[in-house]
C-alpha cells in the first residue's frame, strides 16, 4: 500500500468510472459503499493515493505570500491602497480555499447510488454528501439545457430530479459543463448522474413486465403538462388527458413521430397541424424519459438514431 492511502473499498474488474473508463490505479477509495445500494457498477474518486494535503502552516504561508504580492503589485500600478488591500485579501480567500483537503468518492449501484466527502484530513470521518436507494423512489426528471447569449453557446446546464410516491422531491443534483456537442471530461458530475440515471432505468424494468401483465401498458406521468400520462403498450400508445380521457392510437394509425430540441411530438394520421389528434410535451417534463423511450423503442417499435 502506498504512503498516504486509506484504501477503504477497492474495484472489482469489471467495475468503471461513472465516464465508462478504467479506474486508475492511484485512485484512493476512502470510503466503502453501503450494502443499500447492492451491487456497485461505476464508481469515481478524487483523491489520489498519495495526496495528504498542505499543513496548514504552508497554507497560510501560501495565503500570506499572496495576499503581500497581490498588493505590492498593485500599488506599484497605482492602485489605492485600500483597494489593493481588499484584493489581496480576496486573492488569499481564494488561494485557502483552493488548497484545502476536501475530496469526493461516489459510487452507482444496481439498487442505490451514494457520495461521501473527505474534507480537513485523512484522519477525519468521511460525510455522505448524498445518498438514493432506489427503493425509496418513484420517477426521475432530467433537465438539460444548453444556453446561448447572442447564438454563441456559454454552457450546458442539467438537473436530475428523483422523486417520491407522493410527488414530492427526494433528491435533485444539478451542475453544469462547457461541451456542447461532447461529453464533458471524466471527472464532471454529469457522468456520475447519467450512470446513475442507466442504473435506475434497469431497476425500474424488472417492473415492467409486472405491469405489462397487470394492465397490458407502461405507464410514464406528466405532471405539468396535457396529456397527464402517456402509456406504451405493444403497437399502441395512449394518452391520457387531464380531464381523464384517454385516446389511444395505434402506432400504424401515427404520423409526425418526432422528438425534437427537447419535445416529444405524436400525431395520428388524421389530425390536423394542431387540432385534435395531436399531442405534445418535453423530454424533461416525462417521468423516466430515458426508460420511455426504451419502451417506446422494444414496445411499440418507435426509436430514433
Amino acid at each position: 500500500m502506498m504512503r498516504g492511502s486509506s484504501y477503504k473499498w477497492r474495484p472489482r474488474a469489471d467495475v468503471t468510472r461513472h465516464s465508462g473508463s478504467t479506474i486508475q490505479l492511484n485512485m484512493d477509495f476512502f470510503e466503502s459503499p453501503p450494502t443499500s445500494i447492492g451491487t456497485v457498477l461505476t464508481a469515481e474518486s478524487n483523491l489520489k493515493t498519495n495526496q495528504n494535503g498542505f499543513p496548514k502552516e504552508h497554507r497560510i504561508g501560501i495565503v500570506g505570500v499572496i495576499v503581500l504580492a497581490c498588493i505590492l503589485l498593485l500599488q506599484a500600478l497605482a492602485v489605492p491602497t485600500a483597494v489593493a488591500i481588499f484584493v489581496g485579501l480576496g486573492g488569499g480567500a481564494i488561494a485557502f480555499f483552493a488548497t484545502r483537503f476536501s475530496h469526493r468518492c461516489s459510487y452507482v449501484g444496481e439498487k442505490g447510488i451514494v457520495e461521501y466527502s473527505l474534507v480537513g484530513s485523512r484522519t477525519h470521518r468521511p460525510k455522505i454528501v448524498r445518498e438514493l436507494r432506489f427503493a425509496d423512489a418513484r420517477n426521475l426528471f432530467t433537465t438539460v439545457t444548453h444556453t446561448h447569449y447572442n447564438f454563441i453557446y456559454i454552457g450546458t446546464s442539467y438537473s436530475y430530479r428523483w422523486t417520491r410516491p407522493d410527488g414530492k422531491n427526494l433528491l435533485v443534483i444539478s451542475g453544469g459543463h462547457m461541451r456542447r456537442h461532447a461529453k464533458p471530461k471524466d471527472e464532471n458530475l454529469w457522468h456520475f448522474l447519467n450512470s446513475a440515471e442507466n442504473s435506475w432505468s434497469n431497476y425500474c424494468l424488472q417492473q415492467i413486465n409486472e405491469q405489462l401483465d397487470r394492465q397490458g401498458y407502461v405507464e410514464f406521468t406528466i405532471p405539468s403538462g396535457n396529456p397527464r400520462f402517456v402509456r406504451v403498450g405493444p403497437g399502441f400508445m395512449e394518452f391520457v388527458m387531464r380531464k381523464g380521457d384517454p385516446h389511444r392510437i395505434a402506432v400504424t394509425d401515427m404520423k409526425n413521430i418526432t422528438l425534437h430540441s427537447g419535445y416529444f411530438r405524436f400525431s395520428h394520421r388524421d389530425a390536423g397541424w394542431w387540432g385534435k389528434g395531436n399531442f405534445s410535451f418535453t423530454y424533461s417534463g416525462i417521468s423516466n424519459a430515458k426508460l420511455f423511450l426504451l419502451c417506446l423503442d422494444q414496445l411499440a417499435g418507435i426509436s430514433w438514431s
